[in-house]
C-alpha cells in the first residue's frame, strides 16, 4: 500500500509540474504577443522611448558599415513660393498664404510624365482645396495620369481621381512630444506613403492578422525605428550651385526647371519632392529631418528589413518570459536559495534583464521590448501573488 501511494504521490507531482510548465508557456506566449502589440502600438510607454533611443544609438557600435541609403534625388521646394488667396469656411476670401509654385511643380511633372525614365515619385505637398492656384487642375490631371507617384492624404478636397494616388504621412511621436524615431507603417487611417511606395515597387505589403502582422509568409512589427544619421548633413550638403554632378539638394526651380529639367538627371532615380530646409523638419532623436527624409527612410527601413524580426530574438524572449513565470506561479519554494533565480529576483528585479535584452535586440536587429512595462506587470503580478498567499 505504501508504495502503490509513493507511485500515486509521485504521478501526482509529475502531473503537477507538467501543469506548471504548460501554464507558464500559454502565459509566456500571450506575454510575448504582448510584447508585439505594444511595439506595434501608436505609441510607447514608461521608459520605452528612452530605451529605444539609447538602444538605436548603440546599433552603431554593432555596425560595421552604413546601410545603402538608395538613388534619391532631392528636389527642395522651399524657395519656390506663390501667393494664393485664401477663404473662411463661407467662402470669403480672407487673405492670401504662400506655398509651393504649383506653375513649376507643373514644369518637373510635366517632364517627369513625358521622360518616363524615373523610379517613383514622392511629391509630398499638400494641395488642400483651402488653398487653390490656377495650376491645380493641371497638376491633379498630371498626378492622375503618372504611374508610381503618391502624394500625401492628409490634404482637405483632394479629388477622386487622385485617391489611388494618396496614402498618409503617419510621422508618429512619442506621447509627451520628445523627438521620435520610431514609425508605424499601417494605421486606422490606412497605409502610409512608406508602405505604398514599398508595395509599389516590390510588390510586397504588411499583412494584417488577428494575432499581429506578416509579410512574405514571415513574421514582422508594423513598426520600424528608422536609421538616422546625426542630424541633416547627411542630405543637405551642396558640393557648389554649380557643381550639379554633386549636389545632393537640387532647388525646384534654381536647379531643375530654369537647367530645363534634364533628361539625365531622373533617369531610375527615386525623385523625392518637398519642402528641405523651411517648413517640414521634425525633430528626431539625433536632430532635425525633413518631412520628406523621414518617409524615404521609412520607406528604407522596409527595404532593409527592420521590420521584421528574427526568430533568436523571439526565442530568447519567449525562453524570458518562460523562466520569469515559473517564478511567479511556482512561487518562493521553487526558487534556489543564493542561486540564480533568487539572484534575478533580489538583485535584479525583473526589469533589468529585459533591459539588456532590449538594449542588444535594438542594437543588432531593431526589435525593442518595454522593459519597464512588462517587467512592472510581473512586479505587481508578484505582489499580489503574495499577498493573496500569505508568502514573505
Amino acid at each position: 500500500m505504501l508504495s502503490l501511494q509513493l507511485i500515486e504521490d509521485n504521478m501526482k507531482s509529475k502531473r503537477h509540474i507538467v501543469f506548471i510548465a504548460l501554464a507558464a508557456a500559454i502565459l509566456s506566449f500571450l506575454l510575448l504577443w504582448l510584447c508585439n502589440y505594444v511595439w506595434d502600438s501608436k505609441y510607447t510607454f514608461g521608459a520605452g522611448d528612452d530605451s529605444i533611443i539609447a538602444a538605436s544609438l548603440g546599433r552603431r557600435l554593432f555596425s560595421s558599415k552604413e546601410k545603402a541609403q538608395g538613388d534619391y534625388l532631392a528636389i527642395n521646394t522651399s524657395y519656390d513660393r506663390e501667393l494664393v488667396p485664401v477663404k473662411d469656411g463661407f467662402g470669403i476670401p480672407i487673405g492670401r498664404v504662400d506655398i509651393a509654385d504649383r506653375e513649376k511643380l507643373v514644369t518637373l511633372l510635366d517632364s517627369l510624365n513625358s521622360y518616363r525614365n524615373y523610379k517613383y515619385i514622392v511629391c509630398d505637398i499638400l494641395f488642400d482645396s483651402s488653398f487653390q492656384s490656377d495650376s491645380d487642375s493641371s497638376i491633379f490631371s498630371l498626378i492622375a495620369s503618372m504611374p508610381n507617384i503618391v502624394i500625401p492624404k492628409e490634404a482637405e478636397g483632394l479629388p477622386d481621381s487622385l485617391e489611388e494616388k494618396a496614402a498618409t504621412s503617419g510621422y508618429k511621436v512619442f506621447h509627451h512630444g520628445d523627438p521620435f524615431l520610431k514609425y508605424q507603417f499601417l494605421s486606422d487611417r490606412g497605409e502610409s506613403i512608406p508602405l505604398k511606395m514599398w508595395h509599389d515597387l516590390t510588390d510586397n505589403t504588411i499583412d494584417v492578422h488577428w494575432w499581429g502582422y506578416s509579410s512574405g509568409g514571415r513574421v514582422c512589427n508594423n513598426t520600424a525605428v528608422l536609421d538616422f544619421k546625426n542630424g541633416v548633413s547627411d542630405i543637405t550638403v551642396d558640393a557648389g550651385p554649380y557643381n550639379m554632378v554633386e549636389k545632393e539638394i537640387y532647388h525646384l526651380g534654381a536647379d531643375i526647371v530654369d537647367a530645363g529639367c534634364p533628361k539625365k538627371l531622373f533617369q531610375d532615380k527615386i525623385i523625392l519632392i518637398g519642402d528641405f530646409f523651411e517648413r517640414d523638419m521634425h525633430d528626431t532623436a539625433t536632430g532635425q529631418v525633413p518631412g520628406i527624409m523621414i518617409l524615404y527612410k521609412a520607406y528604407m527601413a522596409l527595404e532593409d528589413g527592420l521590420n521584421k524580426v528574427p526568430w533568436y530574438c523571439y526565442l530568447i524572449l519567449f525562453v524570458i518570459l518562460f523562466i520569469y513565470t515559473l517564478i511567479l506561479i511556482a512561487g518562493e519554494g521553487w526558487r534556489v536559495k543564493n542561486g540564480f533565480f533568487a539572484f534575478l529576483l533580489d538583485s535584479c528585479s525583473f526589469t533589468l534583464p529585459l533591459e539588456i535584452f532590449n538594449f542588444i535586440t535594438m542594437s543588432l536587429g531593431g526589435f525593442s521590448v518595454n522593459a519597464v512595462l512588462i517587467g512592472s506587470l510581473f512586479g505587481v503580478a508578484l505582489s499580489i501573488k503574495k499577498y493573496l498567499t500569505h508568502e514573505k
